[in-house]
């Protein structure tokens, strides 16, 4: 099969109508915080035990269409020695692996970020595909305040997500392009409007300059929205009436804008709440295909079912195992 074949296979196993993409893929920093919570010591054993609760869910491969993984789950197994992405495969589930090392401060550039991981990757996409992996995430975040993102931060995050997905697709591997536009700050709904299209313009430039193919890359934009606990507010003196549901309208509109005729699958950030999603579906500007990730909503049931296997009923265990049905675009 060509390299051609291979990502376009992958996009028509990942995208539909119906399902959505689930975050497993969370870091060791991460994961112990959560299991903090349920009084359960994050071990690699507790952490291979709860992903493999999560993959061995019955029907959730009608739900979802691809799950990232974590470096490590790649190689662990289930109770019955299955490797995982085999699990997840097991039910039509497409596994994916995040591949960047994090973030850190962009020299010459105040408050801008940068994301780690390009030096081998692809050396450990070789590895990964071995192991069952046929996506890729890359995430870069971008914080506003008054003066960020500067110029330099845009076009910096832009190279890095376009060298990863150039990469990626020179593997053979789907590449998850994400630049998120933080939520933390003091902004409104209309300056992170703003700072979303630019993004997404200098995104799309640095794409087109490295020769990324459009139609073999899933997108997974920040929800636009106020800052994190701040109503809908806009600019004073905007002018500008609400809609019904501004964020979901908002996110079409500026994904809608860099891509008016590539449309094979988008996805929203996980960080939302999950009534942006039904409303996203109904939106007017909707692109075609929108996946919905969908770690909020699975992470506490799986959580409680962890928690059961650390010494709850087996009753309660296999209620939390129960998958709930997620928004779909309409």
């Amino acid at each position: 099969m060509s390299t051609s074949s291979e990502l376009q296979q992958t996009i028509a196993d990942m995208v539909d109508d119906h399902r959505g993409i689930l975050a497993a893929d969370e870091s060791l920093p991460t994961i112990t915080k959560r299991f903090a919570g349920i009084n359960v010591e994050a071990t690699e054993e507790n952490r291979r035990a709860y992903r493999a609760l999560l993959l061995d869910t019955p029907d959730l491969g009608k739900y979802i269409a691809g799950v990232i993984l974590f470096e490590e789950t790649l190689a662990q197994k289930d109770d019955n020695q299955v490797p995982l992405p085999e699990v997840a495969w097991s039910q039509k589930i497409v596994p994916g692996v995040k591949v960047d090392k994090g973030k850190g401060p962009l020299p010459g550039a105040p408050g801008d970020l940068i994301t780690y991981g390009l030096d081998g990757l692809a050396n450990r996409l070789e590895g990964y595909k071995k192991q069952g992996a046929r996506f890729a995430k890359w995430r870069e975040v971008y914080p506003i305040s008054h003066h960020n993102p500067t110029q330099m931060g845009r076009h910096a995050n832009a190279e890095m997500l376009a060298r990863y997905a150039a990469v990626c697709q020179e593997m053979g591997v789907v590449p998850i392009v994400e630049p998120e536009v933080l939520m933390d700050g003091d902004h409104d709904i209309d300056r992170c409007a703003s700072v979303t299209e630019h993004v997404l313009h200098s995104v799309f430039h640095a794409l087109h300059l490295h020769g990324v193919s459009l139609e073999h890359m899933i997108l997974k934009p920040n929800m636009v929205a106020a800052r994190q606990g701040l109503p809908h507010r806009r600019s004073p003196g905007s002018g500008r009436s609400h809609p019904a549901h501004p964020e979901a309208c908002g996110t079409c509109r500026r994904a809608q804008h860099q891509f008016s005729v590539w449309r094979p699958g988008t996805g929203r950030s996980h960080r939302q709440p999950e009534c942006h999603q039904s409303a996203q579906g109904k939106c007017a500007v909707a692109t075609e295909h929108l996946l919905w990730p969908g770690a909020t909503a699975a992470r506490p049931s799986c959580l409680a079912g962890q928690a059961g296997k650390q010494g709850e009923s087996t009753e309660s265990t296999a209620q939390a195992r129960t998958p709930q049905q997620p928004c779909q675009a309409r």
